[in-house]
């Protein structure tokens, strides 16, 4: 009975070697494709934050195209429900930039985007109003032998008002106050050259009405009573308009000013935003590529520990086998003589 326990020891730890020994290869091929898993998932995250997120952003910052803002607030929150994939110690590094990049989203960005276009807008038209009443005015000398006067300073008005679209322009796109002396110095000139022409006399031209007008007042009998009341020099209403213009531009300058630099804070919130979570995912990528040598060393561990387990059962199969062969050979004598016919022993 001895002997029958013995031998069955031996084969189940055998058996059991096999198993340990297969269990360690299979969760050694499970725990080493995790980090695979892992790296695999980090950089998906990455590129869909740069393609999806980023990308978005900075194009609703050049158009304002609400579709844009849309769908950078959706791949924000695809973002976060795709953290959920990386480990909870690392998903919460990433969490504080996250939360800051959703908010400024919905509130900031929103403004920022409606900022987008031609900040010059108003200036350009505002240039062109400017350019539009010299040309008038021009129409208006040209009409009167007497208007040779208002050549010289449309001329130079024209000259300036040109220059003063060269100064705005540099002011405006590179951001340097210095500039500002220049457009300053243009406005004024521009003013002094109003001046001149306000100074100018009248050149009696009218505003000519309409035939329709003149016939309908006619068959009303009312072309008397129009004929007696003054009618006003057309020069007045020209000169007034360019002037006003001219002293509207320096509000329009500032504000243009002011929408830049709010647009460019904004800009760069943008991009601090964008750079902190751009920041954080480069953070935990370290992190990433350490869960590899984790695992391995934890693999390398268990099958160290096999090893030894292996090791311990050979040698006590090795104990049971020669404690199976003493007792054989103990029993050699005996089974001689039993085998001679000697029963006596």
């Amino acid at each position: 009975m001895r002997l029958k326990l013995l031998t069955n020891l031996n084969t189940l730890l055998l058996i059991s070697v096999c198993l340990a020994l297969g269990a360690t290869l299979w969760w050694s091929q499970q725990a080493l494709e995790r980090p695979y898993q892992l790296m695999a998932r980090y950089l998906s995250l990455s590129q869909s934050f740069q393609q999806d997120v980023a990308q978005n952003i900075h194009d609703y910052l050049a158009s304002g195209d609400a579709l844009r803002h849309s769908a950078a607030t959706q791949a924000i929150g695809q973002f976060a429900g795709d953290l959920d994939s990386l480990p909870r110690d690392l998903a919460t590094d990433l969490q504080p930039s996250l939360l800051e990049l959703q908010d400024f989203t919905a509130n900031d960005l929103l403004a920022a985007g409606k900022l987008a276009g031609d900040p010059q807008g108003l200036l350009l038209q505002a240039e062109r109003e400017m350019s539009g009443a010299l040309e008038q005015l021009a129409a208006y000398a040209d009409s009167s032998n007497a208007g040779s006067a208002y050549y010289a300073p449309l001329f130079q008005a024209a000259q300036h008002l040109s220059r003063l679209g060269h100064a705005r322009g540099k002011l405006v796109s590179s951001g340097r106050s210095e500039l500002r002396s220049e457009v300053e110095h243009e406005l004024s000139q521009l003013n002094q050259q109003a001046q001149r022409l306000n100074d100018l006399p009248l050149l009696g031209v009218s505003a000519q009405k309409s035939d329709d007008s003149t016939d309908f007042s006619a068959l009303l009998g009312l072309d008397s009573e129009a004929s007696s009341q003054p009618v006003e020099d057309q020069g007045i209403a020209l000169k007034r308009e360019f002037s006003s213009l001219l002293q509207r531009y320096p509000g329009e300058l500032q504000r243009t000013r002011a929408l830049i630099e709010q647009r460019q804070q904004l800009a760069g919130s943008t991009q601090a935003k964008v750079g902190a979570l751009q920041q954080a995912l480069a953070a935990i990528e370290p992190q990433v590529r350490a869960q590899y040598g984790q695992i391995q060393g934890q693999v390398q561990l268990l099958q160290g520990l096999m090893i030894g387990l292996i090791l311990l059962i050979a040698l006590t199969i090795d104990t049971i086998q020669r404690r199976l062969t003493n007792v054989l050979h103990r029993l050699v004598p005996a089974l001689s003589a039993w085998a001679a016919g000697d029963f006596s022993g």
